[in-house]
């Protein structure tokens, strides 16, 4: 993968938090039309399995990194995060 296409998922991926942010602020202020927040709500959805790839295709791609490094380096990578997921 060269490094434009990094970029680009990256932007992409930057782009797609930004409007799912945008669309969670709209909501929270209320008093829209039904069909507006329908559509604005499966937009939301999209964007949410949009990221959500994008999140598993990195985990995916550290997971392989590391693959060869000390298990215990990762144990403690895990507890400090307080999950493995």
């Amino acid at each position: 993968m060269t490094n434009k296409t990094k970029d680009t998922k990256v932007a992409d991926f930057e782009k797609a938090i930004e409007e799912l942010e945008r669309i969670i602020a709209w909501m929270e202020r209320g008093n829209h039309p039904l069909e507006k927040m329908l559509s604005e709500f499966e937009k939301a959805i999209k964007l949410v399995e949009k990221c959500r790839k994008d999140l598993d295709k990195a985990e995916q791609r550290v997971s392989i990194l590391v693959k060869d490094k000390d298990p215990l380096s990762l144990e403690n990578f895990n507890d400090d995060n307080g999950s493995k997921n």
